[in-house]
């Protein structure tokens, strides 16, 4: 596994062909010959593949000034803290104002629309892939209240948290 991880990165990144002096974002010959079971291969693989959908995506969009994609890269890593566009901005090392801008620009939603995308789609992962209660689901994907993330749920997918989760044991 460790070479299929290693040309994944490089066509997400650049990192080995390009030769160039950005490190690359993990190195999968070190950190998959420590892991000690399945499941830590697991999970490892999972938090891997999610590092180079979103870098390949922002590699692919090249419509991402450097800003933005430094501000949605601090985003993926921090979305489940309270993170505000201050924080996001600072990471980006530009005004919140400017990067606010950005997001209209080049996304075409806000930055609070696009954090509560992220987040309720991690939510919607864990209600599928784990036994969490709502409440833990909601503190994992970055609410404090689990009402509050209860309505912006409902917002979002249409049905509550409670609700989508009985989907999803009944198959639908």
């Amino acid at each position: 596994m460790i070479p299929v991880f290693m040309f994944l990165l490089d066509d997400c990144t650049g990192c080995y062909r390009d030769n160039t002096e950005t490190a690359p974002l993990f190195a999968p010959a070190e950190e998959i010959m420590a892991l000690p079971d399945m499941p830590a291969w697991e999970a490892w693989a999972d938090q891997a593949f999610e590092k180079l959908l979103l870098q390949a995506g922002l590699r692919r969009s090249n419509a991402f000034p450097v800003p933005l994609a430094k501000a949605v890269e601090y985003i993926h890593a921090h979305y489940a803290e309270g993170i505000q566009l201050g924080d996001a901005a600072e990471a980006a090392l530009v005004s919140p104002a400017y990067l606010s801008r950005l997001f209209s620009e080049h996304c075409k939603t806000s930055f609070i629309d696009y954090v509560t995308e992220l987040r309720i789609e991690n939510a919607e992962k864990l209600l599928r892939e784990s036994k969490m209660t709502i409440k833990e689901v909601a503190f994992a994907a970055g609410y404090q209240d689990p009402n509050y993330f209860s309505k912006i749920f409902r917002k979002v997918t249409g049905l509550s948290p409670l609700a989508y989760a009985g989907e999803l044991r009944r198959g639908g």
